[in-house]
C-alpha cells in the first residue's frame, strides 16, 4: 500500500514541477526565494512565517512579488473570517514580505498571494486526467485588482490557465469569480 501512495505523489510531484516550470518560463518573476524566513519584531510580539514560495521582479525601485503557499489539505484562501482572527496567513505574509530586507527599499507591489493544493487528486473518470491535474494545481487566492501588474505576472491572465476563477469578460471587467484586492 505504502509503494502504491508513494509512486502516485511522486507521479504527482513530477507533474506539479513540470505544471509550474511551464508557468515560470512564460513571466518576468524568475527570481524565487522558497522557504523564506522572516521574522518582524514588535515591542510585545513577533510575527515570523515561513514562506513556501516568493516569485518576484525588480525593476529599479519597484520591485513586484507574489506568495504562494503550498497546501496538501482542503485549506481555502478567504477573507471571510480576518476579523475573528482566522485565515490570517497570508495576509500576514503580505505584512512580512513589505518588511523584509529585500524589499525595504523598494516600492513593494504584491500581485497576489495564493494557495496551491499540492495533494493526490480523485479523479472524475469522465474527464481527461491532465486537465484534472492542471485545474487543481491552479493558483486559488487572490489577485490586485490591476490589469497591468496582473499582466506582468500572468502574461495570459485575460483567461488564466495559472490563476483559479481569473479571467476577463468582453466588456474587458473582471469575471464575477475572480477573487481581487485593491
Amino acid at each position: 500500500k505504502d509503494v502504491f501512495f508513494f509512486n502516485q505523489m511522486k507521479s504527482f510531484l513530477a507533474n506539479t514541477i513540470s505544471y509550474n516550470k511551464e508557468f515560470e518560463s512564460k513571466t518576468i518573476f524568475n527570481n524565487y526565494d522558497l522557504e523564506k524566513n522572516i521574522k518582524l519584531d514588535f515591542e510585545s510580539f513577533t510575527f515570523e512565517g515561513f514562506i513556501d514560495k516568493v516569485m518576484y521582479h525588480i525593476d529599479g525601485d519597484d520591485a513586484y512579488a507574489v506568495i504562494v503557499d503550498y497546501k496538501t489539505g482542503n485549506d481555502v484562501a478567504t477573507f471571510d473570517n480576518i476579523e475573528y482572527g482566522i485565515n490570517l496567513q497570508l495576509p500576514i505574509y503580505m505584512l512580512l514580505l513589505k518588511n523584509n530586507e529585500l524589499f525595504k527599499d523598494k516600492n513593494l507591489h504584491i500581485i497576489g498571494f495564493y494557495l496551491q493544493k499540492v495533494k493526490i487528486v480523485l479523479f472524475n473518470n469522465k474527464k481527461d486526467i491532465d486537465s484534472q491535474i492542471r485545474e487543481n494545481l491552479k493558483l486559488q487566492g487572490y489577485t490586485v485588482k490591476d490589469i497591468n501588474l496582473i499582466n506582468m505576472f500572468d502574461p495570459g491572465f485575460e483567461k488564466s490557465e495559472y490563476i483559479k476563477s481569473l479571467s476577463l469578460l468582453k466588456d474587458g471587467g473582471f469575471s464575477r469569480y475572480a477573487k481581487l484586492f485593491e
